[in-house]
């Protein structure tokens, strides 16, 4: 039920220390003629495979998410930052959210910072998102914690936690 493609193994292996190691290590994937690509959409795996080619990818709102994905298995940082400037430019209140917890969920430092700087500057706008429910804990405190909170009245805040607390209350208690 998958796709297959065509390419060269060192075309591959000159930006990806993954498939680097894959072809020279003498694991079972070096003298195959196919190998198999698990966790990686096809679509993404076509993106990647036009970079090694072309050095260019072309990003959209659809495809940034996992087309970062692939390039973090394959350990692409290139297009992970290139990937990390699309959603950097295109934060809104409905997307920053997500794009901080994404974020956090890869370790990318900038693309954390900067979406977490945008939360800060749009708190108000983001706080009444459903995304806004989604965040932990530590993800909560990381956002409040900070002078350059933009809010005009601590009661935004006061509410906004208690919004986050009551949404799922039972396993929220604990905090």
């Amino acid at each position: 039920h998958g796709k297959t493609f065509s390419c060269h193994r060192n075309v591959l292996a000159a930006i990806s220390p993954y498939f680097r190691s894959m072809f020279t290590s003498g694991l079972t994937e070096s003298t195959q003629k196919e190998v198999r690509i698990v966790g990686v959409e096809a679509e993404s795996m076509d993106l990647v495979l036009n970079y090694a080619y072309t050095s260019r990818v072309i990003l959209t709102e659809a495809n940034v998410q996992a087309l970062f994905t692939a390039a973090s298995i394959f350990q692409i940082p290139s297009i992970q930052d290139q990937c990390a400037q699309y959603m950097i430019s295109h934060l809104d209140p409905q997307n920053s959210i997500g794009v901080f917890i994404f974020a956090d969920h890869y370790g990318h430092q900038e693309l954390g910072d900067r979406s977490k700087e945008y939360i800060r500057k749009k708190f108000l706008c983001v706080t009444k998102e459903q995304e806004f429910l989604q965040l932990t804990k530590d993800q909560l405190i990381s956002i409040l914690d900070s002078d350059d909170l933009n809010v005009d009245r601590e009661e935004h805040v006061y509410e906004s936690i208690i919004r986050w607390f009551e949404h799922e209350q039972n396993e929220r208690e604990v905090h």
